[in-house]
């Protein structure tokens, strides 16, 4: 099954550490627990991209310790990516130490800078990324039945890799199969490549 997994933990950033006498608020049990316990959230959604992107959230840590007024500073363009990771902060509600100002519980905004590495697992789209590298050099040799086999891997471990769709399917071109060429072709150009579609209006004749 394909998860988000979180890849790097950043540090805490509070909007009112400058301001004297205010000790911002702490996460019960410091941030390795925080990070553990997002990390757990996340694995509950499953998506299929191998990406790596920052995520930065500022939400309201309330004197109570719950979590309001929540939004994204810096996301995914995808929604089920935000969605994902607005949903894992909002679980951490009730579980923070408020912040004080001169000894009276205060509220006060706080920032959860992290990196998603939204994937089956990082392992996963390593491999992916070593097969796509290892086809492209078969592709670029003139080696097209291994071009097809190392890409094809690329693919079966990222399978919205566009460009490894692209160069499959001209190897498949290459060699006489001008159909898995041209679906191939498609996909690429679902998944973003736009050289892709360029070489379908030369190369795959229209469906009707």
């Amino acid at each position: 099954m394909q998860k988000i997994i979180l890849f790097c933990f950043l540090p805490l950033f509070s909007c009112s550490q400058n301001f004297k006498d205010t000790i911002p608020p702490v996460f019960m049990g410091g941030e390795y627990v925080l990070e553990k316990h997002l990390k757990e959230e996340l694995k509950k959604y499953s998506l299929n991209k191998c990406v790596l992107k920052k995520v930065e959230i500022i939400f309201r840590v309330t004197p109570k310790g719950e979590i309001d007024s929540l939004r994204i500073l810096k996301g995914i363009d995808y929604g089920a990516y935000n969605q994902a990771t607005t949903a894992a902060v909002k679980s951490t509600s009730g579980r923070w130490q408020a912040a004080t100002y001169r000894d009276t519980a205060v509220p006060i905004f706080q920032i959860i800078p992290f990196r998603l590495y939204v994937a089956v697992d990082a392992e996963k789209c390593e491999k992916a990324e070593q097969f796509h590298i290892k086809g492209i050099e078969y592709f670029k040799s003139g080696d097209f039945k291994n071009a097809i086999k190392y890409l094809s891997d690329a693919i079966e471990n990222d399978s919205e890799d566009a460009d490894a769709y692209f160069f499959r399917g001209s190897a498949k071109f290459e060699i006489g199969n001008e159909i898995g060429a041209c679906n191939d072709w498609k996909a690429a150009v679902e998944y973003g490549n736009r050289d892709a579609k360029n070489i379908m209006r030369k190369n795959c004749k229209k469906e009707e």
